[in-house]
């Protein structure tokens, strides 16, 4: 088998696929489809359960970041769909109740962190953006900034 560091993305995220078919039964998601839709700092796959839905499962295969900071962001999107009618993706917890899930794989890095959101809905607005998409990022940027200077996490970060 090619070493890991040895494959391209598209390799990566190929192998990847494994990993993300031995995950889904932890979401009561098993027999989805699953496609690809990004790899980049991570490996994102789009998920269509034909009773539940869309979904995106996103695959931490840099581990930039421990669990730790991948809770408060967790827990800051929970707070921004809390407390303003910003929309915000949500992840989508395990049957057992789990933000997400460190899964191992053959091949594959071991302990990869996968997160599960609820697909939204929509169309990606920078396609084709205009002076007014511009004008609407800045505000929400700024709404964002505001909201995260009071946030206060339940732990404080490292």
């Amino acid at each position: 088998m090619k070493a890991w560091d040895e494959l391209t993305e598209r390799g990566q995220a190929r192998r990847v696929r494994s990993l993300v078919e031995s995950v889904l039964p932890e979401y009561g998601l098993a027999g989805a489809a699953i496609r690809l839709l990004e790899v980049a700092t991570n490996i994102v796959y789009r998920i269509d359960h034909p009773a539940r839905g869309r979904y995106v499962l996103k695959v931490d295969v840099t581990d930039e970041h421990p669990d730790q900071h991948v809770d408060l962001a967790l827990e800051w999107l929970a707070a921004l769909d809390a407390g303003t009618d910003i929309a915000v993706v949500q992840p989508v917890p395990t049957i057992d109740g789990a933000l997400y899930v460190t899964a191992d794989s053959p091949g594959v890095p071991s302990g990869r962190r996968c997160v599960l959101y609820r697909m939204a809905s929509g169309r990606p607005v920078f396609d084709k953006p205009t002076p007014a998409h511009y004008h609407e990022l800045g505000r929400l940027t700024a709404r964002l900034h505001e909201h995260a200077a009071r946030f206060r996490p339940s732990a404080p970060p490292n």
